[in-house]
């Protein structure tokens, strides 16, 4: 079984920058390194988009959601089947997509 090697930010960024010279294709380029081609050309696509720098910690940026918190509503809001009440009465609702609601 073959290891995946795991790469440096400059490592990825240094390969990246070979590709852009025009000197060989990135093919050629990903067998010189022992990478595959789509590989690289995801890498290439990350340095494209300003994610693939020489300082990053994660190629892969992390995406965080926003969050609305909103008061509690007066009166129970009316749903699709009943549910049992928590002993405490309290719950967490989540609203996902606009339409989607879970309750913890």
């Amino acid at each position: 079984m073959r290891r995946r090697r795991r790469r440096s930010p400059q490592e990825k960024l240094q390969i990246v920058l070979e590709t852009l010279d025009g000197s060989a294709s990135v093919p050629v380029i990903a067998r010189r390194y022992n990478l595959n081609a789509n590989q690289l050309f995801s890498w290439r696509g990350q340095y494209r988009r300003g994610e693939l720098t020489a300082d990053a910690q994660r190629s892969d940026p992390v995406k965080l959601l926003p969050v609305h918190i909103e008061p509690a509503l007066s009166e129970p809001a009316v749903s699709q089947r009943p549910e049992e009440p928590s002993p405490s009465g309290e719950y967490l609702e989540i609203q996902l997509c606009g339409t989607r609601h879970v309750k913890i």
